[in-house]
């Protein structure tokens, strides 16, 4: 542009056009006006806008009219004021960008106290002197040590960052955009000249192409519709983005879109991480938007193409490196391997490899990949996913990343495969002010699914979000959110613990928010969840069903609302209110839960948490763009008033009005025992009235906790006072009079359902329990109470669990393990050409059955055969049999048996292939097979001893006639030399060992601990030898149960005080104690490393007066009947343990002798019991750090012997 010098009244010296690397000379320098057409924009500022206005002047070459106004003032100066008043009232400007602070941050130029008030002046001038104009207004850039650009001015930096915080905070105030060219510049110093404050070409250069960015994007002008289409093959990102010459990506639309401007995604696979880099305005938003709904796909997954075959039913594939190796947080790393879809599962390590799985070598790049046995490599679509955040702000990097984005609208993608870990990226995250997230369709993620965190006033609205590895939806802080008209189904399937967070959704420090009109089913966790410093929210019109627990759970929030909501088939609450004052729960329909609506939390919590994380959370609140002032410091009264002051959590004022509960296990469970008074009555204090209650047995619905069943509902209007209008009666008898509200809502409540202790009861030992724990397992479920009929199926493999029940009209019959490592073969002849089979994740697919029979494989994701008829008839034809565990270096007879089950002869053809170090003779076989005859083949899987421990394989690939039997057998192989003795005789647990017999006396233990190797933590050098701290291991069984005794020597017992933490569970972190770890699963399955079920972990104490401490780890509470017993001695204490053989405990059972089990021992020592007390840690075969209690890997295989 060519420029014009104009002299001011009052300015310091005549404008000089000069350099981008010299001085400025003060004064306004207007451009000459080419195309009076243009915007006009003026640039205000000190001698750093004169080094970056003729890049700003370049970059909106023909967009815009750019002036700039140098000057040398500050904030305090009124020559700033007089002089813009002159500019402003001969020009009017669409957009004014300023800055003013480097002639303010030395010492004395600004009164102390004053800033903020002066700075509000100059914005006042512009506003009143400039009505409308768009204002933007720059931070302050960064203060250096003279002749060291690398080296900030430690006097006057600080005083730069501090002007520049108050300044953004009464921008924000004021709602005027900030442009942080700190920010931007201050890891760039090495740019700066030396001089302090100036900068060189490329530092001028990057500030002015941000000026002119944030400028533009408030300049006047026509909304511009960019084109995005991938299949055109005219498309590419260098192109316009017009109809006729498409973008190729999604980003390089993102990358020219303005405010106002709409972006259309033709229909196709878009394998891109979108980064939004540009805010839209209020009014004028941008839009990303399918053109077709859903039909447009954004992926986190590229394709998988030039295997490698590795044998043994194994490929290999390029990947590239990952944005995160060797994650430690939850979920580990996020990469995954998708086949036509859907997951295969995750192997940690390659020997593990069996069909249906993965192993990703990260340093290595490569993949390794064993599909099922019937698939064909060259017909599947496998997909690494490997990229986080499909749409999110440019430099948001993990959810508490205050980085945001305004005015955004993403309108009808389907998005998968997202690779995202702990605190990684969603497949969209809502970050910023007025966000429209709708019609969008997420699926499958490796942690979360959609995110909202630093937002305010967005809406996510008719959604599909489901089969998110972990949790469907939440984040925070956020205000004034509606998450609205969504369906939030069938997450959490990499069944993470929900303790922490998992199922449909969870949200925190979430304010003045709306949850309405959802549909919240078949998660593996809570439905909608709020935990930690919500309130002022109201969850209403919200379908939630089929959860694993509380539908609707608030926890550690305040005066929120509960209204208007259906809550049914929950498997342990309906609606849970935890720890939370002020709560209004009324208008709800609350059926067929384990609890249907439940006050509770300890009461004797101290706030120790709360406490700690109120600055964190304040600050965090404080710093949310778009919150109202006023409502935040609300906000932050009644978390200090309800959390911080209290010494305890509160559970007082909730309202419980106007519900309609029926057909609970427990109709309402609350925390105090009303007939008595007791020390937590002042934290515990509700109302309740105008309810219906209704259940088989009036004695179960008014509950303290899991303690005490009032008779009924006058014992309880009797000790509590509440309830007074209350009822007793079947809302789905003709006869109960219904408010109004319920009738206009009965098709969603008043349905033919079967209750959940009906589903649980169809075996003696129940159906429900031994479903793995999924969003799997919870469409099983959901459809077992729905099924008009519902039958337990046994079959010949006891490992294999099965029911009939109907499934949309059809009847249908499914199969289950109990393990997620368990794989089992199923071969049934169903007398009939077809089957619909449908995996857990609801994959369908029309099978032909030769001759009737289905060849089936079952694993802990349920199987289901739709379309079957009332019978079936099992073959043991193909299976393998092998033994499931295996001593180091002795041969392994393998045998599997064929039944020609046709009517003609046919050929069997058969090759098997182990694992790496061991071979197999006959390595394959052949034989003509009559109709009707079994052919039994016997092999021998032969070591080569460099197989000593872990998990093999043997892999046969057959045919019989026309038909394709493959099976992949797995076997377990281990040391073994330890063994176990039968016990003759009877034990008593009572800490005393003279009833064991030869199995203590004069016998060798079976294992010791009494080596400085075994030391594994604790303070330096503090282990002082065996009578310090050391252990001795005996160990019997009987059919019945599992005897330990650990023999401790301690120079100190330190026994168990009784002192319980917030949790409510007495604390063994301090005192002396013997951890005892037991794996028990099928031999075959001890190498899977995550305790489940068939495991039990606990941790004993001795205690006073002669007692002790049990403390079972909580993943291991399945195990019931455990006795325990400790008793002091001369030299330390003993520990005795019984543990219950049952096959409730134990589903594997096969208790005789040779079968293995696994064992750890953890040897807690202490000295004192003072705060800064550390203890010592020894152990024998334990995991790595220690982690028993979630891993098995390091512990030791026994084996069941006979009498001694």
């Amino acid at each position: 542009m060519n420029h014009v010098k104009t002299l001011l009244a009052g300015a310091v010296s005549a404008f000089i056009l000069l350099s981008t690397t010299d001085a400025c000379a003060w004064g306004l320098e207007q451009c000459a006006i080419k195309d009076p057409g243009l915007p006009r924009v003026l640039l205000i500022g000190d001698s750093i806008l004169g080094g970056y206005r003729s890049v700003v002047a370049r970059q909106l070459e023909g967009k815009a009219n750019v002036d700039a106004y140098c000057n040398p003032y500050s904030q305090a100066n009124n020559e700033w004021h007089d002089e813009l008043k002159v500019i402003l009232k001969g020009n009017s400007y669409d957009v004014i960008h300023f800055n003013m602070g480097l002639h303010g941050y030395q010492k004395g130029r600004i009164p102390v106290g004053q800033f903020e008030t002066l700075m509000r002046r100059c914005v006042e001038t512009l506003r009143r002197n400039a009505p409308l104009a768009a204002i933007i207004w720059a931070s302050t850039t960064p203060v250096t040590m003279k002749d060291k650009p690398k080296e900030l001015d430690p006097e006057n930096n600080p005083v730069v960052i501090g002007h520049n915080a108050m300044a953004a905070k009464l921008m924000q105030e004021c709602k005027i955009p900030v442009n942080d060219l700190y920010g931007l510049v201050a890891p760039k110093t090495e740019l700066m000249l030396g001089d302090t404050v100036h900068w060189t070409g490329p530092g001028y250069e990057l500030m002015g192409q941000a000026v002119a960015k944030s400028v533009l994007a408030h300049l006047p002008r026509h909304p511009v519709t960019y084109i995005v289409d991938n299949r055109n093959p005219a498309a590419d990102d260098s192109n316009p983005g017009t109809e006729e010459k498409p973008f190729k990506t999604i980003s390089a639309a993102a990358k020219a879109v303005l405010p106002g401007d709409a972006v259309l995604v033709s229909p196709g696979t878009y394998r891109e991480s979108v980064r939004i880099e540009t805010s839209g305005t209020e009014g004028r938003p941008i839009m990303f938007k399918s053109k077709e709904p859903l039909k447009a796909v954004v992926s986190g997954a590229d394709v998988m193409e030039n295997p490698t075959d590795e044998g043994m039913g194994v490929w290999s594939y390029a990947i590239p490196a990952p944005y995160l190796r060797d994650c430690q947080y939850t979920g580990g790393d996020p990469q995954w391997v998708y086949m036509d879809g859907q997951p295969l599962e995750r192997a940690n390590t390659r020997d593990r490899l069996v069909p249906g799985s993965f192993h990703l070598d990260l340093k290595g790049l490569r993949a390794f990949v064993s599909p099922p046995e019937d698939t064909d490599i060259s017909k599947v679509l496998l997909e690494y996913s490997h990229r986080h955040g499909l749409f999110s702000p440019f430099s948001a990097n993990n959810q508490n990343t205050a980085d945001t984005i305004d005015d955004i609208h993403i309108i009808g993608f389907t998005l998968q495969h997202n690779a995202n870990w702990f605190r990684g990226l969603g497949p969209i995250r809502v970050s910023g002010q007025r966000w429209l997230v709708e019609g969008n369709h997420i699926r499958w993620t490796s942690y979360g699914g959609l995110e909202t965190a630093h937002s305010a006033g967005c809406i996510v609205r008719d959604n599909l979000i489901e089969w998110a590895g972990c949790q469907g939806i939440g984040g925070g802080p956020n205000v004034n959110l509606l998450i609205e008209g969504n369906t939030i189904r069938n997450n959490n399937w990499r069944s993470f613990d929900w303790g922490n967070e998992g199922g449909g959704s969870k949200w925190s420090s979430t304010f003045d928010s709306c949850f309405r009109g959802n549909t919240v089913c078949y998660n593996f966790g809570p439905g909608l969840w709020c935990d930690g410093a919500n309130c002022n929210n109201v969850y209403e019109k919200n379908i939630c069903h089929d959860n694993t627990v509380r539908a609707i759970f608030s926890e550690i929030n305040w005066d929120e609302v509960i209204q208007d909501n259906i809550v049914y088939n929950t498997g342990e609450a309906g609606i849970i209110i935890s720890n939370g004052p002020g709560m209004l729960i009324r208008r709800n329909i609350v059926f067929n839960n384990g609890i249907g609506i439940g006050l509770g939390g300890n009461h004797t919590r101290p706030n120790d948490h709360a406490q700690g994380w109120y600055p964190s959370a304040v600050a965090r609140m404080n710093a949310l763009r778009g919150a109202d002032k006023h409502r935040v410091a609300l906000w932050e009264a009644g978390f200090f008033k309800y959390y911080v002051a209290p010494k305890a959590c509160l559970m007082n004022n909730g309202v419980i009005w106007d519900n309609i509960l029926f057909g609970n296990c427990r109709t309402m469970m609350e925390g105090r025992d009303y007939r008595t008074p007791s020390p937590i009555d002042g934290f515990v204090n509700n109302l309740s009235d105008h309810n219906i209650y209704w259940a088989a047995s009036e004695k179960s619905v008014f509950n303290v906790v899991y303690s005490y069943q009032y008779d009924g509902l006058d014992a309880w209007r009797k000790a509590s006072g509440r309830d007074e209008h209350s009822v007793f009666a079947d809302p789905r008898d003709p006869k109960t009079r219904l408010p109004a509200w319920a009738e206009a809502c009965r098709k969603d409540w008043d349905t033919k359902m079967r209750s959940i202790t009906e589903v649980d009861g169809i075996r003696d030992d129940g159906v429900r329990q031994e479903l793995y724990r999924s969003p799997m397992a919870q469409i099983a479920i959901g459809r077992m109470l729905r099924s008009p009929y519902l039958t337990a199926v046994k079959f010949e493999d006891k490992r294999i669990r099965g029911a009939w029940f109907e499934v949309e009209g059809q009847r249908t019959l499914a199969a289950w393990t109990t393990s997620p490592a368990e794989r089992r073969y199923l071969r049934l002849n169903l007398g009939q050409p077809s089957v619909t089979v449908e995996n857990g994740y609801l994959g369908k697919k029309n099978v032909e059955l030769a001759g009737g029979y289905a060849d089936l494989l079952v694993t802990y994701n349920p199987v289901y055969l739709r379309g079957t008829g009332e019978k079936f008839v099992e073959s043991q034809s193909g299976i393998i049999k092998v033994p499931p565990f295996n001593i180091a270096e002795k041969p392994i007879p393998v045998t599997v048996s064929f039944v020609n089950e046709g009517a003609a002869p046919a050929s069997l053809k058969a090759v098997f292939s182990p694992t790496a170090g061991f071979a197999v003779e006959p390595p394959s076989a052949e034989k003509e097979l009559a109709p009707g005859v079994t052919h039994e083949i016997s092999l021998t899987l032969k070591p080569d001893g460099s197989f000593r421990r872990g998990t093999g394989m043997l892999r046969m690939d057959a045919s019989l006639g026309n038909e394709k039997i493959r099976r992949t057998a797995v076997f377990s192989v281990g040391e073994g030399d330890k063994k176990i003795p039968r016990l003759a005789g009877e034990v008593r647990i009572d800490g005393q060992l003279d009833d064991w017999g030869a199995t203590v006396k004069d016998a060798i233990p079976l294992a010791t601990i009494n080596d400085a190797g075994q030391y594994l933590s604790g303070p330096k050098d503090a282990w002082k030898g065996t009578d310090d701290s050391s252990a001795r291991l005996y160990a019997a069984w009987k059919a019945d149960a599992l005897y330990l005794a650990v023999v401790v020597k301690d120079d100190k017992v330190i026994a168990c005080a009784g002192s319980k933490n917030e949790w409510g569970t007495v604390q063994l972190d301090k005192c002396d104690a013997v951890g005892i770890s037991l794996d028990g699963r099928a031999p075959d399955m001890q190498w899977q490393k995550d305790l489940n079920l068939g495991c039990y972990d606990a941790t004993v104490s001795p205690a006073a007066e002669g007692k002790h401490v049990l403390s079972p780890n909580w993943r291991t509470n399945a195990v019931q009947g455990v006795s325990a017993a400790t008793a002091l001695s001369e030299s330390g204490y003993i520990v005795e343990i019984a543990i219950p053989l049952t096959e409730k405990n134990f589903p594997a059972k096969q208790w005789s002798e040779d079968r293995p089990v696994k064992l750890s021992v953890l040897l807690f020592d202490s000295d004192d019991l003072s705060p800064d007390a550390k203890r010592k840690v020894l152990g024998w075969c334990t995991s790595p750090n220690q982690k028993n209690s979630e891993d098995t890997s390091g512990w030791a295989t026994v084996i069941l012997a006979g009498e001694r």
